[in-house]
Order: C-alpha cells, then sequence, then structure tokens
C-alpha cells in the first residue's frame, strides 16, 4: 500500500532530517555558522517550534535552547550540563517518536 504525504508532512520530514545532519555536523566539530543554510533553518526552525510549544514548561525550554547554543559551538558533550543534556533528551525523544496514529 502506497501512502501519500501532504505538503506540511513533507516539510516536517525535511526539517528532521535537517535537524538531523545539523546535529551530524556539529558533532564533527563543525559549528552552526559554517554549516549550510538549510541545516541551519532547520535548527532554528526546531528551536522555534519548542519555544512555541505548550508541551514543555518555561525552564524546559530555556534548557533546551542553552543546549543547542552548547551544540552550535560544538562545546564537548562531556562539558554540556546534565540538566541542559537532560531537557534536550526529552525534547529529542519527543521530536524522534513515531507519530501517533488517528484513532477513529
Amino acid at each position: 500500500m502506497t501512502r501519500t504525504y501532504t505538503e506540511e508532512e513533507v516539510a516536517s520530514i525535511r526539517i528532521e532530517e535537517r535537524f538531523v545532519a545539523y546535529l551530524v555536523l556539529s558533532s564533527a566539530n563543525i559549528k552552526l555558522a559554517q554549516q549550510p543554510v538549510q541545516y541551519r533553518e532547520a535548527r532554528n526552525r526546531v528551536a522555534e517550534i519548542v519555544r512555541e510549544s505548550q508541551k514543555y514548561d518555561d525552564l524546559t525550554k530555556e534548557r533546551f535552547a542553552s543546549y543547542l547554543v552548547m551544540v552550535d559551538n560544538c562545546t564537548p558533550f562531556n562539558e554540556r550540563p546534565e540538566k541542559l543534556n537532560d531537557a534536550y533528551t526529552l525534547v529529542m525523544k519527543d521530536i524522534l517518536a513515531p507519530p501517533k496514529k488517528d484513532e477513529d
């Protein structure tokens, strides 16, 4: 069975893929400013989605944003505070979770 995706779903998939590419490049010590524009845009879009989300409290949003700045600057993982890492992990689990099926 072939599934047809909406334009919104395709855009979301692209953002997720580019966001992951941003993370991979950052782990290879390529700072955000040196990355292709589409990866910077995806990083900023994910940050915006989290910032606007009603799902997370302000502290989690702030910690996630701070963590992304550390990723932007290629701060070594062991130098990133655990509380920031916890917020990042929480949000990333939600981002990477499979979409929920609509129940009829």
